[in-house]
């Protein structure tokens, strides 16, 4: 069980570094997951996304060398939280590079689809905040 847990957390930071390597990171997690939830295969995509691959591991390296305990684990936690939006997308077993060059193209796109992403990530969001809520409630009732 918990190898299983720490296999897991492991891709989701492997998916999280895409994300930071991609800056897109710092875009917002509704419309990241708006535009994963689109995701369609395109081999210019992985072409893309070859090199992001070779920065993957030295990226990381650097970026944890000078931080301590504590923002080392803050760091981790956003990794695997971004890295979560490719598990809620169920891309988290594609092809790494093709979907490194497919985070790439958002900083492509124009605004209107940049808000059409806002809205569905915000709106999977909301629909899984009122899944729980009616949780609550029914467990209230018995």
């Amino acid at each position: 069980m918990i190898q299983k847990k720490q296999a897991r957390s492991k891709e989701l930071i492997r998916l999280g570094l895409l994300c930071e390597i991609t800056d897109t990171i710092h875009i917002g997690q509704e419309i990241l997951l708006g535009h994963l939830l689109q995701y369609k295969p395109l081999i210019e995509y992985k072409e893309l996304g070859e090199n992001l691959i070779k920065e993957l591991q030295n990226n990381d390296t650097k970026k944890v060398i000078n931080l301590d305990t504590k923002n080392k684990k803050s760091r981790n936690h956003d990794l695997i939280t971004y890295g979560s939006l490719f598990e809620i997308a169920k891309l988290k077993d594609k092809n790494l590079a093709e979907l490194g060059g497919y985070l790439k193209q958002i900083f492509k796109e124009n605004e209107i689809y940049i808000n059409q992403c806002d809205i569905v990530g915000k709106t999977y969001f909301l629909k899984l905040k009122q899944e729980k809520n009616q949780d609550k409630k029914i467990l209230l009732f018995y």
